[in-house]
């Protein structure tokens, strides 16, 4: 339990870190750091309209079915590199994933955007930068957000990142790749401020935490009774 807390302390250093007071708005409130981050990976849209256009599918509104293809992918390919007796427990376990990143994802924007109605402007409407949505007006190109703080995409990665590292039993670089590859087009494209991300995935190792302690505790109870079961048998 006492482990869980430690992201909690670390979202909370953050806050302070970046100068943000949580139950005020902070509209237009960000650090130089923030700053100079947005601004060395904006401009890379600069560099080839190749850029341009990765950056803009991985920002499209339909971005989420695929983030959500790569995520089963992934999920198939960790029950399947179990052995044979291990798939079922796998199968179970990312079905747990699936459940409790939902009710994550509820109790998140619940508290962020129901009940402290935190309101932050994201990038591209504090500062001068690319902004896809004019480059390809058509297109629905996610680029700003009056409440980018914390970010989603950060939280629903982390999340999924540490799940899948824990059922892998290790670290794997397809994992990391995947992590980097979902949570950086948000910055460049200047939908959020880099604490926006950090909070964000921060606040997926927290969520990820509780749900793997309520995982144990399910666990240890279904083999307590399984063994109550076993012992009952046994004596008739």
């Amino acid at each position: 339990m006492i482990r869980s807390v430690y992201p909690l302390i670390l979202s909370l250093f953050l806050i302070f870190a970046f100068k943000l007071v949580i139950f005020n708005n902070f509209n237009n409130e960000y650090s130089l750091f923030d700053k100079e981050f947005f601004i060395f990976f904006n401009n890379l849209l600069n560099k080839s309209i190749i850029i341009k256009i990765i950056v803009a599918v991985l920002n499209h509104p339909y971005e989420k079915f695929l983030g959500i293809a790569i995520m089963l992918s992934f999920n198939i390919w960790g029950i399947l590199s179990q052995p044979k007796e291990n798939r079922k427990k796998a199968f179970l376990i990312f079905i747990y994933f699936w459940i409790s990143l939902e009710i994550s994802i509820i109790l998140n924007n619940r508290i962020f955007h129901k009940k402290l109605r935190i309101m932050r402007d994201s990038p591209t409407l504090v500062l001068e930068g690319v902004k896809l949505s004019e480059i390809f007006p058509n297109y629905g190109i996610k680029d700003r957000a009056i409440d980018s703080f914390p970010s989603g995409h950060a939280f629903v990665i982390i999340f999924f990142a540490l799940f899948q590292t824990k059922i892998l039993g290790r670290c794997h670089i397809a994992t990391v790749f995947i992590t980097v590859f979902w949570c950086l087009p948000r910055i460049i494209v200047g939908a959020h401020w880099f604490s926006d991300v950090a909070f964000g995935g921060t606040m997926g190792w927290f969520f990820y935490e509780n749900s793997i302690i309520l995982l144990n505790m399910i666990i240890f109870i279904k083999e307590y009774f399984s063994k109550k079961l076993k012992t009952k048998k046994t004596r008739k």
